[in-house]
């Protein structure tokens, strides 16, 4: 008879908890596909989605939306009350933080919610939680600059001219006739929600253009990508925008509809022109508490997400323009990016010289919440548009984010010559 050897004891010990980890693992994975497709939890559909390809160690950047939207985030009180009603959950997150299943947590006061990177065994524990109305992905959002070709312009040639040429779109819609009535956009600030912005561009670096004043164009500056302090832009779309807005033509191109307005920056997307949704928000947060009467955003994603509306109701409410872009998916009809797709967004399509549609610009109609209605609001200049870009030139790029800030720049003149009316109006 043959002899049967025997295992070492650790040996044997160490392939159960091999068994039983695999099991584990199995038991979770079952468990959070299990999440993902159940209706009945408090998870967007894109969340859910994401949770069906999540493995139990990844964390999933979330959005989580208490019940109490109600609060007014621009008094001191009502920050007061919303930091109070967050607490609990961030003490909980906190918690799951030193436990290395919770990053990035980012509490938000124009809307009633906390983002961070949770697990799903976290997220589980927090669609149990009764301050806790629903959770959201925190999605990516990007850019709206068009395909169509970049052509760099040299501002040398026009430096040697007396008198700046204007942009085209500029000429367009008619700002030189108001500037001639003094009104440039003065007093007025434009949050430019973006890539950031080269605030030593000889026409954004000053108000005035006068070299014996200190009167810097860039008054506000936050990042939320690299947490620089200072302002910069890596990859240049928000410098293409603050051009169009306030650009005031010192370097030989008047490309700015409104340049006598100054500009706060808030740096929501990377150098490849991506950010998170939660950052998008911070931005439009910060800049209504830092006293912008206008938000120009030449960003979206296709998905709507009702964080988003949320705080553009948030926005509007608080006597501040959200100027948004309508998107680049045309020529296909109901192609509204979020968070143009929002009623109370002032979106913008685009057009060319010749005033026709741009054949990118996204189109309408918009139907949200059994509510069907036009989009966009209005359309402006967004084909091979002049503006600066980071190193003192010019470029001509094209979008429904060139479009935008003719509006956001007509909004300032308007705000200059009637500075109580609303968004609304």
């Amino acid at each position: 008879m043959e002899k049967k050897s025997q295992k070492p004891l650790r040996n044997t010990v160490s392939e159960l908890l091999c068994v039983i980890c695999t099991l584990f693992l199995l038991v979770s994975l079952f468990s959070f596909t299990a999440l993902a497709e159940d209706s009945n939890v408090k998870i967007s559909a894109s969340l859910s989605s994401k949770l069906a390809e999540t493995s139990a160690t990844e964390k999933v950047p979330v959005i989580i939306i208490l019940p109490d939207q109600q609060i007014s985030f621009t008094t001191a009180a009502g920050k007061e009350k919303i930091e109070s009603k967050q607490k609990d959950l961030i003490t909980f997150l906190e918690t799951e933080k030193s436990k290395k299943n919770v990053k990035d947590i980012k509490p938000m006061s124009i809307i009633n919610a906390v983002a961070a990177n949770v697990t799903p065994a976290v997220l589980a524990s927090l669609i149990e939680r009764s301050d806790v109305s629903t959770v959201e992905l925190d999605a990516i959002y990007t850019i709206g600059q068009s395909e169509t070709s970049s052509v760099e312009t040299e501002a040398s040639t026009a430096q040697e001219s007396t008198a700046s040429t204007n942009a085209w779109g500029v000429d367009k819609i008619g700002a030189p006739a108001v500037w001639q009535q003094g009104i440039t956009g003065k007093g007025i600030t434009v949050a430019v929600v973006d890539t950031g912005v080269d605030a030593t561009h000889p026409d954004l670096d000053d108000l005035d253009d006068n070299p014996s004043t200190t009167d810097p164009k860039v008054i506000g500056w936050i990042d939320y990508i690299n947490s620089k302090s200072s302002p910069y832009d890596d990859h240049g779309h928000g410098t293409h925008v603050s051009g169009t807005i306030s650009g005031t033509g010192a370097n030989g191109i008047q490309t700015g509809v409104a340049p006598g307005t100054n500009l706060i920056v808030a740096k929501v997307f990377d150098s490849d022109g991506s950010g998170y949704l939660s950052d998008c928000i911070l931005g439009f947060q910060w800049a209504v508490t830092n006293n912008a009467r206008i938000i120009s955003f030449s960003g979206g994603s296709s998905v709507h997400d009702t964080a988003f509306a949320d705080t553009i109701n948030n926005v509007v409410a608080a006597g501040v323009i959200p100027v948004v872009a309508a998107g680049n998916d045309g020529p296909t009809s109901s192609t509204i990016n979020c968070p143009g797709d929002e009623l109370n967004s002032c979106t913008v399509g685009a057009t060319d010289s010749s005033d026709e549609i741009a054949y990118f610009s996204s189109r309408g109609p918009v139907t949200l919440d059994d509510q069907t209605y036009v989009k966009p609001d209005v359309s402006a200049p967004g084909v091979d548009v002049t503006s600066t870009i980071p190193g003192g030139e010019y470029a001509d790029w094209s979008g429904t984010s060139m479009a935008t800030p003719h509006v956001s720049g007509t909004a300032a003149l308007i705000l200059e010559e009637n500075p109580t009316m609303k968004p609304a109006a």
